[in-house]
């Protein structure tokens, strides 16, 4: 199998007689959202040039070829962040990790080992209500006078494994199965942990599935199983039947990442001084339906008072735009508060800007540093000086 390394929003020229026409339109039928792609052609010396967008990830194309997109920031720090932003088991310390294929194989490999173990100890049963035509009485009997005399028409509840708790399970190790891996051993225990699970369908599960499970004493270790399976669930197409006929692909998209870390870690580091709501809406008077979406609004614990409103932006190497600017206040008078956040991926963002009664601070979430969770000190301490 061809094995390409690209960099996240970098450009990649590819010689035409070492690229496959083939492999390029593939490309671009199915991943045009992550790709810009360009054909061979005297404008580019007669190179496949291909520039991922603002994607990172690992996707495979009919086992010829796999692209793998790096991240502009460290892999183990990008990990980190996958697991504060979706609630992943924090295992990124116990990783080697210098690609996005090594994440991918790593989380790969812990699910499938904790599937395992946990059909070792057993699965979770439920009681699943079930109608059907048996040839003896079963459950309750429903009465139909043209119903056959040779069967009877019963409800009846059934104590099964064939839950949701473990379709989760068996839908992702299922789409993991279609992955080449670069050690034998991550596909011999993925097969290992759906054969496990024995005839648990996999089919017709979504990621929302995961998030949609009230947990309880007997079903709380799948918590965070199931936080992983949301991951990989999200992507093109890691699992389900009607997905066959796309190429099997795993990418983050790095503006929504940044955006639902900083919110899980500002809500997390701020509890109990001032609650936060991501992805506040806020209806316009007179807009017939038109709402601004705040990524993040700051409230006052106590009163419930709106003190802020914070947006997340993904953008490395320069200043705060004047859109942002503009953005982020028109959010500040929406809402009715004098004080605007602007995030940014870096640390060098640290500017303030006086709009009318806004105060607008700028401060960046340094990526760079080598612990992340310190990193964030600094932007907890400025939101936290405004409630």
């Amino acid at each position: 199998m061809k094995c390409i390394e690209l960099k996240e929003e970098e450009t990649t020229r590819l010689p035409e007689a070492d690229f496959n026409a083939e492999w390029m339109l593939e490309i671009n039928r199915c991943f045009s959202r992550i790709f810009a792609c360009e054909f061979p052609s005297p404008l580019n010396k007669h190179c496949f040039v291909i520039r991922p967008r603002d994607y990172v990830g690992i996707i495979q194309l009919n086992n010829e070829l796999r692209i793998e997109i790096r991240p502009k920031i460290r892999c183990r720090l990008l990990m980190q962040m996958v697991e504060c932003a979706y609630g992943m088991p924090a295992i990124s310390a116990a990783a080697s990790v210098g690609s996005m294929g090594d994440i991918f194989e790593f989380w790969a490999e812990f699910l499938a080992v904790q599937t395992l173990q946990r059909a070792k100890r057993g699965l979770y049963y439920d009681y699943r209500e079930r109608e059907g035509e048996e040839s003896w009485l079963r459950g309750r009997l429903l009465v139909d006078s043209r119903a056959a005399l040779a069967s009877i028409k019963c409800r009846y509840a059934e104590h099964t494994a064939d839950v949701l708790e473990n379709r989760i399970l068996a839908s992702a190790l299922h789409g993991l199965q279609r992955w080449q891996y670069r050690r034998a051993g991550v596909r011999r225990i993925v097969r290992a942990a759906r054969r496990s699970l024995g005839g648990i369908s996999h089919r017709e599960v979504a990621a929302a599935d995961c998030l949609a499970i009230r947990y309880h004493r007997l079903n709380q270790d799948y918590q965070d199983l199931h936080a992983l399976c949301f991951s990989l669930l999200q992507q093109q197409s890691p699992a389900g039947e009607k997905g066959t006929e796309l190429q099997p692909a795993y990418t983050l998209h790095m503006p929504t990442l940044f955006e639902q870390f900083c919110t899980e870690y500002v809500s997390a580091n701020i509890a109990g001084k001032a609650s936060v709501i991501s992805q506040y809406h806020s209806r316009l008077k007179g807009g017939q339906g038109m709402a601004f979406r705040m990524d993040m609004a700051l409230f006052a614990h106590d009163s419930g008072e709106a003190k802020a409103v914070i947006d997340a932006k993904y953008k490395m190497g320069g200043v705060p735009t004047e859109a942002d600017v503009q953005q982020v206040v028109a959010y500040a008078v929406q809402l009715g508060v004098r004080k605007a956040f602007l995030l940014y991926p870096e640390a060098r963002y640290a500017q303030r800007f006086d709009v009318g009664p806004v105060a607008v601070q700028a401060i960046g979430f340094d990526l760079a540093a080598a612990d992340l969770m310190r990193a964030g000190s600094k932007v907890v301490r400025a939101i936290t000086e405004c409630v």
